[in-house]
């Protein structure tokens, strides 16, 4: 006889398997709702919801990416910063993208193209050394 399957964990390895990890996902969704009740809500219903699909969608894909680039390793962290993600929404991810110690996009990826990649080269070499 086999044991008992728990709905609530079949539908979170279901979801998992899209990439979406259901605690994230309500953290951010959360932040997104705190922040709509502290601007009020706006006149437009529209952007209200998409104002919170985008903040549990940029929870949910992001708190990963910035555990991973701020070199947080402890697990407990990952709801709080989705949960800011949620809150912060768009501006939050562009007040990321300002911070200094963020690696140059260029040495993240490989050039595909070798002639793309000699012609970055010869430009890097011309530079004047700060």
């Amino acid at each position: 006889m086999q044991p008992e399957q728990n709905p609530f964990m079949e539908l979170k390895t279901y979801l998992k398997d899209f990439g979406l990890d259901l605690g994230l996902l309500i953290s951010g969704l959360f932040g997104a709702i705190l922040l709509l009740s502290k601007e009020g809500i706006q006149k437009n219903k529209t952007r209200s919801i998409f104002s919170l699909i985008g903040g549990a969608a940029s929870a949910n894909y992001l708190t990963p990416l910035v555990m991973n680039v701020m070199n947080i390793k402890e697990s407990g962290f990952d709801y709080g910063i989705a949960f800011l993600l949620g809150f912060l929404g768009l501006r939050g991810i562009e007040f990321i993208c300002t911070f200094k110690w963020l690696p140059d996009p260029k040495d993240l990826f490989e050039y595909t193209n070798p002639d793309e990649a000699e012609e970055v080269k010869e430009k890097e070499k011309a530079k004047p050394k700060k």
